[in-house]
């Protein structure tokens, strides 16, 4: 029975079956889930310790009245207590308003309504019409779209003009700390995780650069990430392509990128051209997907003893770097991802 359900219907019963505490209903929603894994209705019905009847029972209902209907809430008992154009009234809501908390959402309800609902049936209700909680993401106040667009464009008739023999790489600064950062994962209802914590302040600095083509890294640990560290990693790079006709170099507005010596030394190369990221985008600068995949393998939901375990974790991670090789294709694109602010 594998692929009974289309993609966006498996997306509303799993957010429905999270939520759901009637076991009844529970077993109703779990048994489309495992016979679209592809389980048999014998099968089914031992994980779920029902008769084949109720499963193949559940199975026609679904397809016979469709997903709605199907997943009428338990909660609430029946039709739905707002009309169409209720519920794309309120949908509009959410979505304009950070709602903290559903008892916002049911406070608007009993005052644009007058209907009142529970928090678990505002919650099954709010994830019927394809919202989730989670949290804000923050992003940079003084960011400008239209400057976006225009690197964009600029780096696309870089990357057009570029022949064989050029390279081009995206280069940045990263301060790991060493102390724990606790991670989100799956752990059982009423149990916790714990995860030791460090007290100390030091930190790993790493001035890197990322060739865009080959996913290669040149990771250069220093005391500090300034003018002299950024010329040494730029002498690296002129180092490790001696073929190369011109290696273009896209970099932000940290200061020290604006260092006298530092432009001084790229306009005396004859290889080295300095692209700048307009300001306050850190989204375009692509050597940040590889800083924050390497805190999700090395720094978060991790516990180092000592900051000579941290460090050798973090030059670890950079040396077996081929490992994950299929990960970053993946992840590190030409696909920039634009921040456009709210309006």
């Amino acid at each position: 029975m594998k692929d009974l359900l289309q993609p966006f219907q498996r997306q509303q019963l799993e957010a429905a079956y999270r939520i759901v505490s009637d076991k009844r209903t529970a077993n109703k929603l779990n048994s489309l889930l495992l016979l679209d894994d592809g389980f048999s209705y014998e099968k089914v019905s031992a994980i779920l310790k029902l008769d084949d009847a109720t499963i193949r029972r559940y199975e026609n209902s679904f397809r016979q009245i469709g997903l709605d209907e199907f997943l009428k809430s338990p909660y609430e008992g029946g039709k739905c207590k707002l009309s169409e154009a209720q519920l794309a009234t309120l949908e509009k809501f959410v979505s304009d308003t950070f709602c903290q908390s559903s008892k916002v959402v049911i406070e608007y309800c009993e005052m644009n309504f007058g209907v009142s609902y529970t928090n678990a049936g505002m919650s099954f209700l709010l994830r019927r019409l394809g919202f989730v909680y989670k949290a804000q993401k923050k992003v940079p106040a003084k960011v400008d779209p239209e400057r976006q667009e225009a690197f964009v464009e600029y780096y696309n008739k870089i990357r057009t003009s570029m022949t064989v023999d050029d390279k081009m790489y995206f280069i940045d600064g990263v301060h790991p700390q060493h102390n724990s950062q606790p991670e989100c994962g799956w752990i059982k209802k009423g149990t916790e995780k714990q995860i030791e914590s460090n007290t100390g302040r030091k930190r790993v600095n790493i001035n890197g650069a990322l060739d865009i083509e080959t996913k290669e890294v040149i990771a250069l640990s220093c005391d500090s990430i300034n003018a002299q560290s950024t010329i040494k990693l730029l002498k690296m790079l002129e180092d490790n392509n001696p073929a190369a006709r011109k290696i273009v170099v896209v970099v932000d507005n940290a200061l020290y990128y604006y260092n006298a010596e530092v432009l001084g030394y790229a306009q005396d190369s004859e290889k080295l051209e300095l692209v700048f990221l307009p300001p306050y985008c850190p989204n375009l600068n692509l050597i940040e997907r590889l800083w924050g995949f390497m805190k999700r393998k090395v720094v978060y939901g991790k516990y180092y003893k000592t900051f000579e375990e941290f460090k050798d974790a973090i030059g670890h991670f950079f040396q077996h770097l081929p490992l994950y090789a299929d990960e970053l294709e993946d992840l590190i694109s030409e696909n920039f991802q634009m921040i456009i602010p709210n309006q």
